[in-house]
């Protein structure tokens, strides 16, 4: 019995310690063709110890314009465990046919620098940037708009803000 007890008390312990998880952040984008219907980021180890890892991104769209899209480009904002802005803006792009009413599940892979600061502690941003219909229009976010939720986040610690 005691043993059953050490079992389990070990497990919880390492659950509560597992809690430490990223923040992933979905940007509200009314006039978007593709709705994020989830989005999920982890940190990878590099092979053979070697770099600074990777973070990947998966996220679950949905094609709600009523229109066949054939590529799109997915957005991503990446901050360290300070807050810190990881690297310029990431776009993930695919060339690939996205039927009405239809949800799909891809996944990129962000070079960032010193990535193994994310694990953990990382907050991830997402938001649709651009958009190809099959009929050749093309559809783009509103920059202005995806900044402007941005700097409404407790995120993006400037230098100057870290002296006082």
């Amino acid at each position: 019995m005691s043993r059953f007890l050490l079992c389990i008390i070990l497990t919880l312990t390492f659950l509560a310690s597992k809690g430490l998880a990223n923040e992933e952040v979905t940007l509200t984008q009314d006039d978007s063709p593709l709705e994020i219907k989830g989005y999920v980021t982890s940190y990878r180890s590099p092979e053979r110890g070697v770099g600074d890892g990777t973070i990947m991104h998966r996220v679950s769209i949905k094609n709600i314009s009523g229109k066949e899209i054939v590529a799109y480009g997915v957005g991503f904002r990446v901050y360290d465990a300070f807050n810190r802005n990881m690297d310029r803006p990431f776009i993930g792009y695919a060339v690939d046919v996205v039927e009405p009413d239809k949800t799909y599940t891809p996944v990129w892979e962000q070079r960032a620098r010193s990535a193994f600061l994310y694990e953990n502690y990382g907050t991830g941003l997402v938001y649709i940037d651009v958009v190809r219909f099959k009929d050749g229009t093309i559809w783009e976010s509103d920059e202005f708009e995806i900044n402007e939720q941005i700097s409404g986040l407790d995120l993006a610690v400037e230098p100057e803000n870290l002296a006082d």
